[in-house]
């Protein structure tokens, strides 16, 4: 909560931990410290790297994994979306990936505040980042007050079925919407 009222601290970490099937016995250590609420993790194998989203810098960052797990800082390729984000996911079968963000801090912040009790709706919003334009922008894929579904804090997008997948962490509902192929370029 310090970190929602004070700004990015830089007080979390990524953790690579591995675990030796024989004794059962895990080694955990810090890939990545001094990340600003990192929440959102996703390894792409096709390409051997980690996403992963910031919540206060509003930034999703590519790292490459080097042998032993470690995530190569030096070589790491970040984008700044300009609001508070949350999980970030792959879309199956490619390298693109969307995040969850919330576009209105005001409302935001008294639901992460009281989350059992608050009343109000939070904003949401789904951007869709390409691999083919070297990820250099975002695209809406969907846009909501709240009205639709409040607070929701990750999303898959089906490509074959052309579907947005989405769900809450404070209110009960999935989310089903049909995206248009031409908003992100499949037609």
């Amino acid at each position: 909560m310090m970190e929602v009222l004070l700004g990015p601290l830089g007080t979390t970490n990524i953790v690579h931990c591995q675990l030796d099937p024989a004794s059962l016995e895990s080694t955990c250590t810090s890939a990545v410290s001094k990340l600003a609420f990192a929440n959102g993790l996703e390894y792409i194998a096709s390409t051997n790297e980690v996403i992963s989203a910031e919540t206060t810098r509003g930034r999703v960052t590519r790292y490459p994994v080097l042998p032993g797990g470690k995530l190569d800082v030096a070589n790491s390729h970040s984008l700044y979306f300009g609001m508070a984000l949350d999980n970030v996911r792959r879309v199956p079968g490619t390298r693109d990936f969307v995040v969850a963000t919330f576009p209105d801090l005001e409302r935001l912040f008294p639901a992460l505040k009281s989350p059992a009790s608050y009343k109000g709706t939070v904003p949401a919003r789904a951007l869709y980042v390409r691999e083919s334009n070297d990820y250099s922008h975002e695209q809406v894929i969907y846009n909501d007050d709240g009205q639709v579904l409040s607070f929701v804090t990750g999303y898959l997008y089906a490509q074959g079925a052309g579907k947005l997948l989405g769900g809450s962490v404070l209110y009960e509902g999935l989310l089903v919407c049909k995206v248009d192929p031409k908003v992100i370029g499949d037609a």
